[in-house]
């Protein structure tokens, strides 16, 4: 349930922020600059909670896999884990200074504190999952 909300909150989110931006566009020229900057932290917790709900959606597919499937749905399943961690992966990758940064100036709690190392961490164990634990799970089921 809590999934759903997040996804959601993200949405309404980037919603909101599509109105900043047409706002931005029409304020004068001085302060369009000033005006998009203003927009970062929105854009960035709509990213972190894009992330949570990728997470939790992971985790739940994760936990799925092991329970009796036949094969095709376990097929399936590891189908949609990988799609979901390269477009993490890619979303971790377009947002790192804006994630870091944000974390420097707004300490967006302590579960979001994004630093270089944080997020270089956060890439190797998406790539080692991709790379090593889903083809390993693969190969071990027959998959």
């Amino acid at each position: 349930m809590f999934q759903k909300y997040l996804q959601l909150a993200a949405d309404r989110m980037e919603q909101g922020l599509q109105s900043y931006r047409q706002a931005a566009l029409h304020a004068p020229a001085a302060k369009q600059k000033p005006a998009f900057r203003g927009g970062a932290p929105g854009r960035t917790v709509a990213a972190v909670m894009r992330s949570e709900h990728a997470i939790i959606e992971f985790e739940g597919m994760r936990l799925s896999a092991g329970k009796g499937f036949v094969a095709a749905d376990k097929r399936d399943l590891l189908q949609a884990m990988t799609a979901l961690l390269h477009e993490e992966r890619e979303r971790t990758v377009s947002s790192p200074r804006r994630l870091a940064g944000l974390a420097a100036r707004l300490r967006v709690g302590k579960d979001y504190i994004y630093t270089p190392d944080t997020i270089e961490e956060k890439l190797k164990l998406i790539d080692d999952t991709l790379d090593r634990q889903i083809p390993a799970y693969r190969q071990q089921h027959g998959l």
